[in-house]
C-alpha cells in the first residue's frame, strides 16, 4: 500500500511557513492527477530557510532544520559555488560544478545557467517561461558512482539543496491559476481579439485546452539510475525521481519507475498536516531533502522508499515504490538536474523569462552505526540535516 505520512500538529506548522496561500489569484488550484508530463498534486504553503535577499546574493544561512553532528553524516557531494568564478557557465565552470565534462542529459541548455554573487555564491538560470526541455531550463547529470562500502550502486541517498523561485517568477498562464470553470468563463467573455492574443480561436474547444492547460508546470531536481527515464519513455531499465511544480506552484514528487501507471510521471503531491498543500513563496529560499532507498521486494509487494522534506518537515512519503525489477544492476547512479516549464506541451507567455536559484547541493547519507532508519522503514517526521545543507 502506499505509505502515508504522518504530520505534525498545525500550529508547528504554521510556525514554520509551511502553510500558506496557494493559486496565483488566491485561490487554491484544482489538482491535476495526470496529463502531458505534467502529472501533479497541487500543494500550498510559503517557505523561506533564509533571507530572500537579492537575485545575485546567496544570502544568509537559515533553519531549513535542526544540525547535526559532523561525525553523523558521510558527504558523497556538495556543491555551494563559493569558489567558482562568477560568470555564465563554460565548459570548464560546468566541469568543475558537476565534477565531469559537459554531458546535457539529452538537447538542453545548460549554457543558460551562471554563477552570481560575491562571497556567498548561487547558481541561477533564466529560461523562458515554455518550451520544456529542448528550449528552456537546463538538464543534465552528476554520476554518483560506487558504494565505497560495497563495490555496488547505492541503494539509499539523501539528496538536499536550497531553491529559491524569483520575484515574478511566472506559473500560471493569464486565467490559470483559477478553478477550471472560472478560467473558462473568463476567457469566453472576452474578445474575439482578446482570445486571439492568448492563442484561443473561438469559444469551443479551444478554450477548454486553453484552460485544460493554463497552470503551468515545471521540474526540479532529483536522483536518477538506469537508463534514468523522462519524457513518457520506458522505464523497464532504470527510474527518475524528481520533482514537478504546478499551478501554485506547488511540488510533488515525479516519478518514472518499471511498470509505473501510465505514460508519464507518477505524481505524489507533498502535503503538510490535514492534507493541507505546500507552496513555493516567490522570492524566498526553501531547503528541499529527499530520501530515495530502492526496493529489496518486487511487483505488488515493492517496498522502495521516497520521502521528501520541506525545511525539514516531511511532507511526503512513500513505501511502495518499484524503483527496479529484480535482478536490475543499476542502483542510485546519478543526481539528475532538471529544470524547466512544461513538457510536451508549451504555452508561451508572451515572452517571460523566468528566475530559479540553487545552492548548497549536498548528497549524503548517514555515517555508519548513526542511522536513526535504515533500508526500507519510513523516517520521522522531521529530519537532521549536515551543516553543509544549511549553508554553513
Amino acid at each position: 500500500m502506499r505509505g502515508v505520512g504522518r504530520w505534525l500538529g498545525a500550529a508547528a506548522l504554521l510556525g514554520s511557513g509551511l502553510i500558506g496561500l496557494g493559486a496565483c489569484d488566491g485561490e487554491e488550484p484544482t489538482a491535476d492527477a495526470g496529463g502531458r508530463d505534467a502529472a501533479s498534486g497541487t500543494d500550498a504553503g510559503p517557505a523561506g530557510p533564509r533571507d530572500a535577499g537579492d537575485a545575485d546574493d546567496g544570502g544568509a544561512s537559515g533553519d531549513g532544520g535542526p544540525t547535526g553532528d559532523p561525525d553523523d553524516f558521510e558527504i558523497l557531494f556538495h556543491q555551494d559555488f563559493d569558489a567558482l568564478p562568477a560568470g555564465a557557465f563554460d565548459a570548464s565552470t560546468f566541469e568543475a560544478v558537476w565534477e565531469q565534462e559537459p554531458r546535457p542529459f539529452g538537447p538542453s541548455r545548460w549554457d543558460r545557467a551562471e554563477v552570481v554573487g560575491g562571497g556567498d555564491r548561487l547558481l541561477r538560470l533564466t529560461y523562458p517561461a515554455s518550451g520544456g526541455p529542448n528550449d528552456g531550463g537546463g538538464q543534465w547529470t552528476h554520476h554518483l558512482g560506487e558504494d565505497p562500502r560495497t563495490g555496488a550502486p547505492f541503494t539509499e541517498l539523501y539528496l538536499s539543496y536550497r531553491v529559491r523561485l524569483g520575484d515574478a517568477f511566472d506559473s500560471c498562464l493569464p486565467y490559470g491559476c483559477q478553478s477550471n470553470e472560472a478560467c473558462k468563463a473568463d476567457v469566453r467573455a472576452l474578445t474575439d481579439d482578446e482570445r486571439a492574443a492568448l492563442g484561443v480561436a473561438g469559444t469551443g474547444s479551444a478554450v477548454v485546452d486553453y484552460c485544460n492547460g493554463a497552470q503551468l508546470k515545471g521540474k526540479l531536481p532529483g536522483f536518477c539510475g538506469g537508463t534514468c527515464p523522462t519524457g513518457g519513455v520506458d522505464s523497464s531499465d532504470g527510474f527518475s525521481a524528481r520533482m514537478e511544480w504546478a499551478g501554485a506552484p506547488s511540488p510533488s514528487f515525479y516519478l518514472y519507475y518499471p511498470d509505473r501507471p501510465g505514460p508519464w510521471g507518477d505524481s505524489t503531491a507533498w502535503r503538510g498536516p490535514d492534507d493541507e498543500p505546500v507552496v513555493f513563496e516567490r522570492g524566498a529560499w526553501v531547503v528541499i531533502t529527499h530520501r530515495v532507498v530502492l526496493n529489496t521486494t518486487y511487483g505488488a509487494d515493492a517496498n522502495g522508499v521516497a520521502e521528501g522534506y520541506w525545511n525539514g518537515r516531511r511532507v511526503a512519503a512513500r513505501d511502495d515504490v518499484q524503483w527496479r525489477r529484480e535482478g536490475a544492476g543499476y542502483g542510485l547512479d546519478y543526481l539528475l538536474f532538471s529544470v524547466f516549464i512544461n513538457g510536451n506541451d508549451n504555452y508561451p507567455i508572451d515572452g517571460h523569462v523566468n528566475e530559479i536559484a540553487f545552492d548548497d547541493f549536498v548528497v549524503y547519507r548517514w555515517a555508519e552505526g548513526r542511522a536513526p532508519v535504515e533500508g526500507n522503514a519510513l523516517g520521522g517526521e522531521t529530519i537532521v540535516l549536515p551543516a553543509e545543507a544549511r549553508g554553513e
